[in-house]
């Protein structure tokens, strides 16, 4: 049996996707029952995992921890260390079992470094680490951070796992979903380009949401031959995305924008293939839209993005919101709205994701 953990409380497009490929990847060399603990009913059911006690937990041949950005921290204090036994719990449980665990493609820094309840999440992440037999990381700032943490750990840089995936591998359903949203759009002659847009947050929000909406308006008005998808990367009625898809829908109208629902993991990367650009704040919107070709822009809320952004060769597409001045989402703003030639991930990038799968099945095949 082996007990599988990710970021898996509610349907997230990065999250899903990320355990969807690991997943597939266990499945080619491991027969035995994959288990989960704290996962929904629904999420198992899609992933196709069974439900897991804290016992099994215990008694399992291993433990993995799937990608997600589990040890990148943007606050001091209680949240992180809640965030870390939240998302890292099972494995270092398993562990204290002496169970054999691998943490995949995580995400690793900042990491919190005050003291008192920041010293025990850093305590927490140098035991995880510490006792865990495969540590691969997703980028260089990840391999920095864990180095200038660890002692006696040796992790691994590989890259995001979104990037072993290519449109060709993609299920036949997800395309035809993205070719019933697309092709109705180019029957209109007017349309040049499809430019997609995800933000999950309103102006009232910061002075950096008040620039972008303010810069989203005036530009959006002068470009022609546009037409915006409206994008959200989970179902939360009520969200900050489906605030913006309303009052960007209103101000577009119907012949310039179309809000699309969350469709689902590969139905999301479908779509997101055949767009001319993306903007987004969030991390695998856009590192998923350059896996399938598609240029990302992003005005991050973490900056976690920054160094993925880096990884891929194209820092200047990506400033945190936080910090940006009006001259830096002007810029940003601007090259989305223009760009319609196809992004190109890099063969060492691609490897790197790669060895991800490489890893974890030699892994899988030792326990």
């Amino acid at each position: 049996m082996l007990i599988f953990h990710g970021m898996l409380r509610n349907h997230n497009f990065g999250d899903v996707l990320l355990a969807k490929i690991c997943l597939s990847w266990v499945r080619e060399v491991y027969t035995l029952p994959i288990k989960a603990v704290f996962v929904t009913p629904e999420l198992r059911e899609r992933l196709g995992l069974a439900p897991a006690t804290l016992f099994d937990v215990l008694r399992a041949n291993a433990a993995v921890l799937s990608g997600g950005g589990y040890f990148q921290f943007a606050e001091n204090g209680l949240n992180p260390l809640k965030r870390l036994y939240k998302n890292a719990g099972p494995i270092l449980l398993a562990q204290m079992a002496r169970r054999p665990t691998a943490l995949i493609g995580v995400g690793v820094g900042p990491i919190p470094d005050g003291s008192g309840l920041d010293w025990i999440t850093r305590a927490g992440i140098r035991q995880l680490f510490g006792a865990a037999r495969l540590i691969c990381v997703r980028d260089l700032g990840s391999l920095d951070a864990s180095l200038s943490l660890l002692s006696g750990a040796d992790p691994i840089q590989t890259a995001d796992m979104v990037f072993a995936l290519r449109p060709e591998d993609l299920p036949k359903s997800a395309v035809d979903y993205a070719d019933s949203v697309v092709s109705p759009i180019y029957a209109n002659k007017n349309v040049e380009n499809i430019l997609g847009m995800q933000i999950s947050s309103l102006r009232e929000e910061s002075a950096g949401y008040e620039q972008l909406y303010d810069i989203l308006e005036r530009r959006i008005g002068l470009t022609h031959g546009n037409h915006f998808l409206l994008l959200e990367d989970h179902v939360y009625m009520g969200s900050g995305q489906q605030r913006f898809q309303a009052y960007m829908k209103q101000k577009l109208g119907p012949d310039r924008a179309t809000v699309v629902p969350y469709p689902g993991p590969f139905q999301m990367a479908a779509l997101l293939s055949r767009m001319d650009a993306v903007l987004t704040d969030k991390l695998h919107v856009g590192l998923v839209a350059a896996a399938m070709g598609t240029e990302p822009f992003s005005l991050a809320k973490h900056p976690k993005n920054i160094s993925a952004y880096e990884e891929i060769g194209i820092p200047s597409n990506c400033a945190l919101i936080s910090k940006a001045t009006a001259a830096d989402v002007e810029v940003i703003v601007e090259s989305f709205l223009r760009k319609n030639q196809r992004f190109e991930v890099s063969s060492r990038i691609r490897a790197a994701a790669l060895k991800n799968k490489k890893l974890l099945q030699e892994f899988l095949l030792t326990i």
